[in-house]
């Protein structure tokens, strides 16, 4: 702390405090823009339509793939995972916008 005190007691040192932690903040916020939907393009409009499902809540998107660009495996975290009706319909649709089998789908309820 009294590091901190002897930094910033010079005038030059206040304004590139200042500086760096508005760097910081924009920086913070960039990233947090990045991944509210999932982290690819795909994942967040996957999360996108997903969170439309009637029952489904917040959302949130994984996709592997592997090397040849087929689907892995999908985790799908959403409020209404506990839901058996929402559950099915959260698979289904990833299965029908990603092609792959329902083996490879995993879907699980937001923690509280």
């Amino acid at each position: 702390m009294k590091k901190m005190l002897d930094m910033l007691r010079g005038a030059r040192r206040i304004e590139l405090f200042i500086a760096l932690v508005a760097a910081a903040v924009l920086l913070l916020q960039l990233v947090g823009t990045v991944s509210v939907g999932g982290g690819t393009e795909l994942e967040q409009r996957l999360a996108g339509i997903l969170s439309q499902i009637e029952g489904v809540g917040r959302v949130r998107v994984m996709v592997t793939e592997n090397p040849d660009g087929g689907v892995e495996g999908v985790l799908v975290v959403a409020d209404g995972a506990d839901d058996i009706r929402v559950c099915l319909q959260l698979q289904y649709a990833v299965q029908t916008l990603l092609g792959t089998d329902a083996a490879r789908i995993e879907i699980v309820r937001y923690a509280r």
